[in-house]
């Protein structure tokens, strides 16, 4: 449960005062969370009258979630084409060569066993969707004594998260508070909170942070085994934005510009349902009829009594004209739609419409093509993040690794920029890449591209390396078998064309006899 409009004065007793931009995230994510949970489908609107009261009836009865749909297809899309892992760990390229290689090599064991630890495949799922639904992504790097690496990496709701940014940098925190709710038994099993016995059902958790120090309150009472001097000197949390609007710090979301189309969608599609409805069970008037009840309830029909009119007239049953959906309400449908999949940079290629005729995959894939980048401006910017959490986690280890004398990890693994190894966004043609390098390496006199090269471009594996030694190996044991061949051929050759000099050498029967 996150903070409420209303909740935000318990920031108050953090050190820092609120920030104003707060609120208004505040509520942008509280649009975001009943949309894409589904809770502003239970919204009812009262048709009666005080005269006539009527059953509230559903503003959006048919509950189609637009929203939660436009997120997972843009989640599908910036996970990519994974198997067992989201994505793995790679140094950056650096001039200073093999050495950081190795310091690399070091550092990525390490981290990887962090990320195992903290339940990796989990947390960057998670932490992915929120980016959508948010706009971004948060991380937090924890000391964890129970753990082998004693470091924890968790993902915290962005709407738990309120910080504060460098003017200048926001990339660089200056001050972070967590704040959210909790029950008053969750605070005791996970905190030792005592209560007190006035708190309501659940009390407020507010977790700050500054450069020099962290304090740690549960329903406004300090948490004094929590709070102390900040022994990094800097801001565990990292914000990793979807794509970061010019002058602003949260990131974009994807339900930002689809919250109307996605009431429109439901709103009309309703109507076209009622008009059906009323087609298959038009309404019925009596007329001229003296009788007091003023309307009868026939399965999901009703009569309704008009009274009388002339005297001596006969009673009459009929129902009112049905009216006919017109075309254009479809059409109006579909423009919602198309616009609704414009709105979130999801062409309909996403969806398995390719227009009713056949398409080549590379005509698909640059369909595809505003999905595609949407989710490569989010790489970028998580592949800065993830950099910059990795940092943390060795920072935050070498500095709980002070005064031990063992199981300690150098201060050079802080010279390896370690970032992620992102999974293809589409999955490849593998006819079309089979024959870019067959062309490559057939097409001329000599091969135009190298073995490296070719093994890396057909990707049968992930350990390039291993496999081109692998391929290497089987060319050499081909050429020295062909050559062993070869070797055999020309002395049997050779000892064939002897034979038969030898026999031409020799005198026939009949010269021998002359």
């Amino acid at each position: 449960m996150g903070l409420t409009e209303n909740e935000t004065a318990d920031l108050m007793t953090v050190p820092s005062t609120p920030n104003p931009a707060w609120d208004i995230q505040i509520k942008k994510y509280d649009d975001y969370n009943r949309y894409f949970y589904g809770d502003v489908f239970s919204e009812v609107v009262n048709r009666g009258t005080a005269e006539e009261p009527s059953e509230p009836a559903l503003l959006y009865p048919l509950r189609i979630n637009l929203v939660r749909m436009m997120c997972f297809t843009h989640l599908q899309m910036f996970l990519g084409q994974w198997e067992d892992q989201v994505f793995a760990l790679t140094p950056k390229q650096s001039k200073r060569g093999e050495r950081l290689d190795q310091w690399a090599q070091d550092t990525i064991e390490f981290l990887e066993t962090v990320w195992d630890e903290s339940n990796f495949n989990s947390r960057i799922v998670d932490a992915a969707l929120s980016m959508i639904i948010y706009g971004g992504a948060v991380f937090k790097v924890a000391f964890d004594p129970t753990l082998s690496t004693r470091i924890r990496i968790d993902h915290i709701l962005p709407e738990y998260f309120f910080p504060r940014w460098h003017p200048m940098d926001p990339d660089k925190l200056l001050e972070a508070t967590i704040s959210f709710r909790m029950s008053v038994e969750d605070a005791k099993l996970a905190y030792g909170y005592e209560p007190t016995g006035n708190e309501s059902e659940t009390v407020m958790y507010v977790e700050s942070w500054t450069k020099d120090r962290v304090d740690v309150s549960i329903a406004g009472e300090p948490m004094e085994k929590y709070c102390g001097a900040n022994p990094y000197g800097f801001i565990p949390f990292v914000y990793i934005p979807r794509i970061r609007a010019p002058g602003d710090f949260y990131g974009l979301a994807v339900p930002e510009d689809i919250l109307g189309l996605s009431n429109e969608l439901n709103v009309r599609l309703a109507d076209i349902g009622d008009r059906i409805q009323y087609s298959a069970h038009p309404q019925w008037v009596v007329s001229n009829y003296a009788g007091t009840t003023k309307t009868w309830e026939i399965g999901k029909d009703s009569i309704i009594n008009l009274g009388t009119g002339l005297a001596g007239l006969a009673p009459t049953l009929t129902s009112l004209p049905p009216v006919a959906e017109p075309a254009s309400s479809f059409r109006y449908i579909d423009f919602i739609l198309d616009l609704s999949r414009m709105a979130a940079m999801s062409p309909p290629v996403a969806f398995g419409t390719d227009e009713g005729s056949q398409r080549s995959a590379l005509t698909l894939s640059f369909r595809m093509w505003p999905l595609v980048q949407q989710s490569r401006l989010a790489r970028l910017n998580w592949t800065t993040g993830i950099a910059s959490l990795h940092k943390m986690v060795i920072e935050i280890r070498i500095n709980r690794d002070k005064g031990r004398t063992d199981d300690k990890i150098p201060t050079s693994w802080l010279k390896a920029r370690i970032v992620p190894k992102w999974s293809p966004i589409l999955p490849p043609d593998r006819s079309q890449v089979v024959d870019e390098v067959m062309n490559a390496w057939n097409l001329g006199a000599d091969p135009l591209v190298s073995p490296e090269a070719a093994v890396k471009k057909l990707a049968l594996t992930d350990d390039s390396e291993t496999e081109l030694a692998n391929v290497l190996a089987l060319w050499k044991e081909r050429r020295a078998q062909e050559e062993k061949v070869a070797k055999q051929n020309m002395a049997q050759q050779k000892a064939q064309a002897g034979a038969q000099a030898s026999k031409g050498s020799q005198p026939t029967t009949k010269a021998k006899k002359e």
